[in-house]
C-alpha cells in the first residue's frame, strides 16, 4: 500500500508543470508543437520535440528553430539540474 501511494504521488507530480516543461514552453513561445499529436498537451509537445531533436534534428530546426536551439544549448538539462538543486537533490 505504501508503494502504491508513493507511485500515485509521483504520478500526480508528473502531471504538474515541471521546471523543464516551464522552460520548454518559454522556448516554444506559444508556437504549435512539431506534430499534430504534440498539440494534444504540453507534455506531449515536449515529448515530440525531444524525440524529434534526437531522431531528426533538422526537422525540428525547420519547424521551430528556437526550440531546436533550446535543446542544442542544453536548456532541458539546465532546467533539470536547476530543479534538482532547488529540491536539494543536487
Amino acid at each position: 500500500v505504501d508503494r502504491a501511494n508513493e507511485l500515485m504521488r509521483e504520478g500526480l507530480q508528473m502531471r504538474d508543470e515541471s521546471p523543464v516543461i516551464v522552460e520548454y514552453l518559454a522556448a516554444l513561445h506559444g508556437d504549435p508543437a512539431p506534430t499534430d499529436y504534440g498539440n494534444t498537451s504540453k507534455h506531449e509537445s515536449f515529448a515530440e520535440s525531444f524525440a524529434l531533436f534526437h531522431v531528426d534534428p533538422a526537422a525540428l530546426k525547420r519547424t521551430n528553430p528556437t526550440v531546436y536551439q533550446w535543446f542544442a544549448s542544453g536548456g532541458h538539462i539546465k532546467a533539470l539540474k536547476a530543479a534538482r538543486l532547488a529540491d536539494g537533490r543536487g
